[in-house]
């Protein structure tokens, strides 16, 4: 289910809105005490090369770098599961996303054809 029909299923209109200028019943990352937020917040600020309007407008390898950085800060370092049932929410998701994504690829070359294997994504 696409993000945007996701928001706007029954039941959701009590949940504050991402807004970077907060007004109403909107919120920004820096204005909460969610430590997801806070994790969120630390990394657009820092890891990003440069500013974007939106995730949306994010080129794929910084893409790939900050959900690589979510997950991690998420996983136990001895038992390699993400502790947070949300993030591995998300990370499951996201991995499925990718593995359809893959799936649906045409063969890159020759006559032969093959498809791209999906693969689980490993934090170290």
């Amino acid at each position: 289910m696409p993000v945007e029909l996701l928001v706007q299923q029954p039941g959701r209109e009590h949940l504050r809105m991402l807004h970077p200028h907060p007004r109403g019943h909107t919120t920004w990352f820096n204005k909460s005490s969610n430590s997801i937020s806070n994790r969120i917040n630390q990394m657009m600020y820092s890891m990003f090369r440069k500013g974007y309007p939106t995730y949306s407008v994010v080129h794929a390898e910084d893409h790939e770098l900050w959900f690589r950085q979510f997950a991690e800060a998420y996983t136990n370092k001895k038992t390699g599961e993400i502790q947070n049932h949300v993030i591995k929410d998300i990370v499951d998701f996201v991995e499925t996303q990718k593995e359809a994504y893959l799936a649906s690829q045409q063969p890159i070359s020759d006559d032969s054809p093959r498809r791209l294997q999906p693969t689980k994504l490993e934090f170290k």
